[in-house]
């Protein structure tokens, strides 16, 4: 007969309580027409004013414009293709 030996039992984790958030409106930040490199992630918090990504424009040489935030927030949703338009 076999010996089966110890099963190996990872320690346990505490588990973190999460908070939940309420949002009482949302609001959607638009970026100019172009090639979007997001800076930030969902349920990133955000401060008004803040970058949270740079949209580049492949006819132009402008170079890279910032979007910024228009208030205090948690980014809730984004397009995740990277062209964007106005």
């Amino acid at each position: 007969m076999e010996s089966l030996g110890m099963l190996h039992v990872p320690p346990s984790r505490k588990r973190r309580s999460i908070l939940p958030v309420i949002s009482r409106s949302s609001v959607w930040v638009r970026a100019p027409s172009g090639i979007i490199r997001p800076l930030k992630k969902l349920g990133d918090r955000v401060r008004e004013g803040e970058i949270i990504g740079f949209v580049v424009d492949p006819f132009s040489e402008a170079g890279e414009i910032p979007v910024r935030t228009e208030k205090d927030g948690i980014i809730i949703g984004k397009n995740n293709l990277p062209l964007v338009n106005e």
